[in-house]
């Protein structure tokens, strides 16, 4: 059912995107159709961002059809896809004509039925397409071609745009005929998506929609993290909920989580039984999830559903974890030549690991994922089922690691005019830094063009009134952390450089560009909304050993 049950009230840190999502949708109705990509991690609420806009455009407007199709794998061969997705279209307009939410439930709802439906309606445009799909129903591409053009038919018989918006996306390549997957299927797509009377707004796997034929014509719209005071009230909310008032999770807590609402809510669910008297034990909770609470069998299921068996599991694990603890990107012999089984499978485990969120990559190079999550989840499954060790020795193993205190050995500060060359200066004074702190020339080189890239987008795109880019440089351990902060709510940073303020501008082409040298350049790139515009972080693993002067240490420039 496309209806959220939850308040929009009650979807915390997200009115910005839903309000942009929903301008964007209505320009459909002056003739500019979008095609958009929303982009993000795997549980940074995506589907509840699809439902929020359809609840939205549904009881706000009366000038625009929602549609909201979720993917299913159970109905892909082409007949009962085709079924499928016109009765739930013809459904969902026909509710939306008289607002009733009531037809939106009726999943079961025939052809006959809904004849008889548009019948008692007097919808002749209804009528009209019923009896399109009736008549092409005994010939499965027919009847998929004319289920998949109803939108675009609707909106040319009522003058009604309409906005089609498609959950898990990727899942069309496996559409079937005769019983096989044919890809070639989903290329039918490509023409309802080049309608000037819809637009679409589709979310998944995005490295999978990316080598879909689709994907040319898509316009990427990113869902970035909550940020750490959207997190805190989210969890909050959430603990409430539960009946758990008035606990504040320890320093760290929010910032391992990653800002993502999926792990927020687990968190929250598994708060209740383990409540003591002297209150919540935060990363015990975490712990326990991460090892076979709600966390864990969320991408454990994920990992069955692209590794069946127990062996081919155990086998994507040790690539995973030769990955997670290389401190940079690993090419495909060196991953091999760490692997315990050597090249055995080695290329088809990657194809499926990165579509599948388990790694980043990109230049023919794979490095572990920006989620902390994700990688202890994994660290837990590989200790269990590769190392063989118990859940006690699992759990102590996860918390040492955890409760280990981070040791902050340099901490600079620059404030910067917004201001042709400044990033210039940035540059040398991270190299000086690098110098003293004993980091090699080709890692700060590295480091420098990062920061230069960064800089330069935030100088373009942000500044605000201030006019003024703030940069920070953190050495924790053996990890560099680098972020630059701009203010002004006119941008909002896209990990392929280009930015809502300005998306025609005809330098987006390099700044996409700047963005791949930023991510080959470190090991992660984080994007942050502050409470006054976005930071942009740049992690480096070093990984030779750091020699520390203990005079000017920590300073301020």
């Amino acid at each position: 059912m496309p209806i959220s049950t939850l308040r929009e009230k009650d979807f915390l840190g997200r009115s910005e995107e839903l309000s942009d999502l929903y301008r964007r949708s209505l320009d459909v109705e002056r003739g500019i159709a979008r095609r958009i990509l929303l982009a993000g991690a795997r549980g940074i609420g995506k589907t509840e961002l699809l439902s929020q806009l359809y609840n939205r455009l549904f009881w706000t407007q009366d000038k625009v059809a929602p549609f909201y199709y979720s993917a299913n794998n159970a109905i892909l061969c082409a007949a009962d896809f085709s079924k499928d997705y016109f009765t739930q279209f013809f459904r969902q307009r026909l509710a939306f004509e008289k607002k009733e939410q009531s037809l939106l439930s009726l999943d079961g709802l025939s052809i006959k039925g809904l004849s008889s439906l548009a019948q008692e309606r007097n919808a002749a445009w209804a009528n009209i397409l019923l009896e399109r799909f009736i008549h092409g129903s005994g010939e499965p591409l027919d009847a998929l071609r004319i289920a998949l053009s109803a939108p675009h038919q609707s909106a040319l018989a009522t003058g009604k745009p309409v906005v089609v918006m498609v959950d898990e996306f990727q899942r069309f390549r496996g559409l079937r005929r005769d019983g096989d997957a044919r890809r070639d299927l989903v290329s039918l797509f490509e023409e309802q998506l080049s309608s000037l009377r819809t637009t679409w707004v589709i979310t998944g796997s995005e490295t999978e929609i990316r080598e879909m034929p689709i994907a040319a014509n898509l316009t990427r719209f990113n869902l970035f993290p909550l940020n750490e005071n959207d997190a805190a009230s989210l969890l909050s909310s959430l603990l409430g909920k539960h009946g758990i008032e008035r606990e504040s999770p320890p320093p760290g807590f929010l910032r391992r989580l990653g800002g993502n609402p999926l792990y927020l809510t687990h968190i929250a669910a598994a708060a209740p039984s383990t409540q003591g008297r002297g209150g919540l034990d935060f990363w015990s909770i975490y712990v326990r999830e991460v090892m076979e609470g709600g966390i864990h069998g969320y991408w454990s299921a994920h990992l069955k559903q692209h590794f069946p068996t127990l062996d081919a599991r155990r086998r994507a694990l040790e690539i995973l974890n030769t990955v997670y603890h290389a401190g940079g990107p690993l090419t495909r012999p060196r991953i091999a030549a760490a692997a315990l089984h050597g090249a055995e499978n080695e290329k088809d485990i990657l194809e499926a690991l990165h579509p599948a969120d388990f790694l980043s990559g990109e230049f023919g190079t794979f490095k572990a994922p920006v989620d902390r999550v994700l990688r202890d989840v994994v660290n837990a499954l590989t200790l269990r089922e590769v190392q063989g060790k118990s859940l006690r020795e699992v759990e102590q193993e996860l918390l040492e690691g955890l409760l280990a205190p981070e040791k902050k050995l340099v901490s600079f500060e620059m404030a910067l005019p917004a201001m042709k060359d400044t990033e210039l200066v940035a540059a040398q004074c991270l190299e000086q830094i690098g110098k003293n702190i004993g980091v090699s020339q080709e890692a700060i080189g590295q480091l420098q063009m990062a920061l230069i890239e960064a800089c330069i987008n935030a100088m373009k795109y942000g500044g605000g009134e201030k006019k003024k880019v703030f940069v920070r440089i953190d050495l924790v351990e053996n990890r560099l952390a680098i972020s630059v902060e701009s203010f002004g709510w006119g941008v909002t940073l896209q990990e392929d450089g280009v930015t809502s303020a300005n998306a025609g501008d005809d330098g987006n082409a390099d700044r996409r560009w700047g963005m791949k040298l930023m991510k080959n350049f470190v090991d992660e790139v984080r994007f942050e909304k502050t409470a006054q515009g976005t930071r942009v972080v740049l992690i480096k693993n070093l990984r030779k050993s750091l020699v520390v002067r203990t005079e000017g240490a920590a300073g301020t420039a």
